[in-house]
């Protein structure tokens, strides 16, 4: 029901429906992006966002096509970026902010979540200049083109816990470059991992080089402590359906127990509010203040998968 209203709220705002492929004009820098948001997307729950850079003479197009399948399911936003000439330049980092800064302000983005991945001269561009504004980016991942920033810049990737993935095919005259730059980010304690394709050349990418890319993005950022984290964000927000989204899923988990646990604790907190809440609302209600019992039901309302938000709609129901 949730996800029916979020998508006809796209639609009425004249937005594309979810797990489409879309384009989309920016005035300033003059430049056109492809997009996709995952199947699943609603505007009340934040998302991470997977910035992809094209090889030299591709298109955004072309580029997001191979990764719109895998990005879907894997409930990432896609945002494909043009390079202005045929191959990436650091001048053009200034189109990759401006197409960030467009998707952030049109959907629900995870500021912590903010991905960057490029292939071939965009890998080169991923790394070169991805280092070097690392303030924007919780992982980047290079594949068949890698040229990382001076040391300084890894001081600070290092310290806001970046995920450098490093990939490219067996055959690629690339190879040396990428693993010499994965054995340098390796070697500075980054949390890094590498990917050598067996039998794949330059060009075309295979899909199993997505699969392996998707598979390492989320085992990081659906790890418990990074769920518990943003669980605990989405509550300070008042985003209380991703909350409590977050912490049944892991309490639900039988490999790591001490998560599940934690998990528990924290959705038995937000469960206590809501019941108490609830219960308020109900006094009002007998009290003769409809009204104000309204207001409550409403605001338990927001606590989606709660048997108290069952109780408090159908409450609604009743004093409509």
């Amino acid at each position: 029901m949730i996800a029916a209203i979020a998508l006809v709220t796209l639609l009425v705002q004249g937005q594309p429906e979810t797990g489409k492929l879309f384009s989309t004009d920016i005035e300033k820098p003059q430049t056109k992006y492809w997009c996709q948001l995952p199947e699943s997307y609603v505007a009340d729950r934040q998302w991470p966002v997977m910035v992809i850079l094209h090889g030299a003479g591709d298109t955004a197009e072309n580029f997001i096509k191979f990764w719109s399948a895998g990005g879907s399911q894997a409930k990432f936003i896609l945002a494909a970026v043009k390079s202005r000439g045929q191959a990436w330049d650091d001048s053009d980092g200034d189109v990759i902010l401006a197409v960030l800064t467009d998707v952030k302000k049109r959907y629900s983005v995870d500021a912590d979540r903010q991905l960057l991945l490029g292939y071939s001269s965009g890998g080169f561009m991923a790394t070169r200049w991805g280092f070097k504004n690392t303030q924007y980016w919780r992982s980047i991942t290079a594949i068949a083109g890698a040229e990382p920033g001076a040391g300084k810049d890894y001081n600070v990737a290092k310290a806001r816990g970046m995920t450098v993935l490093v990939e490219c095919g067996e055959r690629d005259p690339n190879m040396g470059c990428c693993k010499s730059v994965f054995e340098k980010v390796q070697k500075d304690g980054f949390d890094c991992a590498s990917n050598w394709v067996p039998k794949m050349e330059h060009s075309p990418l295979l899909p199993e080089a997505a699969v392996w890319v998707y598979e390492q993005l989320l085992k990081r950022l659906n790890a418990p402590i990074e769920v518990i984290k943003r669980a605990r964000k989405a509550t300070s927000e008042k985003r209380f359906g991703e909350a409590i989204s977050a912490y049944q899923e892991l309490a639900a988990q039988k490999d790591d127990e001490k998560a599940a646990k934690a998990a528990a604790t924290e959705l038995a907190k937000i469960e206590k509010t809501a019941n108490d809440k609830l219960a308020d609302a109900q006094r009002k209600l007998e009290k003769g203040d409809k009204p104000g019992a309204k207001k409550l039901f409403e605001e338990v309302a927001k606590y989606a998968g709660l048997e108290a938000a069952a109780k408090a709609a159908e409450a609604l129901k009743e004093l409509r």
